[in-house]
């Protein structure tokens, strides 16, 4: 679901926000010796993004990333949570990325529109993350 929301995101405008709650892990740097299954989890073992198997082992051939994603989204709301134990996903590849996008959201004056959340859990939706998603949610729908 959050990599589903942050392409939509990134090229639709009309979307005002959104939450990614251990939802990505940066592409080009999710090689086999992570731990995660790298790109080929994607390509081969849940072909859910086939045209991958191009860049097993040829990661940094992958023509974009999260990263860049992610600045697409600027300066709209985004929340990024990030679990400190994911075997999908290196916690510090991902606050890499959150990183190098926030250099987009300060150009856009934007900054406090990006916030990474690490959580202390492993990858899950809890009822605690559950809370401040929804809580998040409400405050940008002025609810």
């Amino acid at each position: 679901g959050a990599m589903a929301a942050l392409h939509a995101a990134a090229l639709d405008d009309r979307i005002a926000g959104v939450v990614s709650v251990a939802g990505f892990t940066p592409m080009r740097l999710d090689t086999m010796d992570k731990g995660t299954g790298g790109v080929a989890r994607w390509s081969r073992w849940l072909p859910l993004q086939p045209r991958l198997a191009a860049f097993v082992a040829q990661e940094t051939r992958i023509p974009y990333d999260y990263h860049e994603l992610l600045a697409l989204i600027a300066p709209r709301n985004l929340l990024v949570f990030a679990p400190r134990i994911d075997s999908q996903a290196t916690l510090a590849d991902v606050k890499t990325c959150v990183d190098e996008a926030r250099r987009v959201f300060e150009l856009l004056n934007a900054p406090a529109a990006l916030r990474l959340q690490v959580l202390d859990d492993y990858n899950r939706f809890s009822p605690e993350t559950q809370k401040v998603v929804f809580d998040k949610l409400q405050s940008v729908a002025g609810l």
